[in-house]
């Protein structure tokens, strides 16, 4: 596979990204040695990636803040490379914002961080539960949240370091939906709670990602498994369909992540 052909397996907006992959992986030929990349790369991005690289020689190891995460970083190595250990440049980080008077958020704690200046692509997901922040992040940068960092929301905070096993497991709502079909619109319309022209006009402004990737056709089907983020809305995965009923409309089981 030539750059080229690999490029055009993105869309043209992240053509650019990508082929600063393409060549971390030339490179990581060249040298026969593991390479770890500067950037948290979305699923959207990593799908595509993994899906062709076996044909490039090279294999591919992710680091995020968990196995739900949707940011990871990643390490390219050749395939006659024995990983015994794969030591990615971050550092695992616990903001704390406990008080009596607010409820931190998860906005509250990211907006904190973007407003140091730090790029969105050097840091991964974040998860909030009772006012703590737990994160990932370029290893670099840990010491520029220490120092600068002392309030959130006005309130008061305290940071530092932690281990991977102290990273909370995304928490879930689990609701079933019953639809009229399988259709993406149908789907879109029982969650945001409108009519199937409104999801339509969601679908048509690109407010919706199937699987990380913009989806625009109304009548695409759900499938187990499928990831469905629906802009100010929320983030899903399509856990089970299940019966019908009996007016033959389908039950799917659906994790909403909270």
């Amino acid at each position: 596979m030539d750059k080229k052909s690999f490029l055009s397996q993105y869309s043209e907006e992240k053509q650019f990204t990508v082929a600063k992959i393409w060549d971390n992986i030339l490179l990581c030929q060249e040298i026969e040695y593991p390479i770890y990349l500067d950037e948290f790369y979305s699923e959207n991005i990593l799908i595509i990636l993994e899906k062709y690289v076996t044909r490039l020689r090279v294999s591919i190891h992710k680091k995020g803040l968990n196995e739900n995460c949707e940011k990871k970083i990643v390490c390219i190595a050749p395939n006659s490379f024995e990983l015994l250990e794969t030591k990615f440049p971050v550092k695992y980080f616990e903001i704390n914002g406990k008080n009596k008077f607010k409820k931190l958020e998860h906005k509250d704690f990211l907006g904190t961080i973007m407003s140091l200046g730090i790029k969105r692509e050097l840091m991964g997901d974040l998860i909030v539960k009772d006012s703590i922040c737990y994160g990932i992040i370029k290893e670099e940068l840990l010491e520029l949240l220490k120092e600068k960092i002392e309030l959130v929301g006005k309130i008061p905070v305290k940071i530092q370091e932690i281990g991977e096993l102290k990273i909370p497991d995304n928490e879930f709502k689990e609701r079933v939906e019953i639809l009229a079909s399988l259709r993406l619109d149908v789907l879109v319309s029982e969650i945001i709670q409108k009519s199937r022209t409104e999801a339509i006009k969601y679908l048509e402004a690109g407010e919706v990602f199937l699987n990380y990737e913009v989806e625009k056709k109304n009548s695409k089907l759900i499938s187990e498994g499928d990831t469905l983020t629906i802009r100010k809305k929320g983030k899903f995965i399509i856990e089970k369909i299940l019966e019908e009923t009996k007016k033959g409309k389908i039950k799917v089981s659906i994790k909403q992540y909270i």
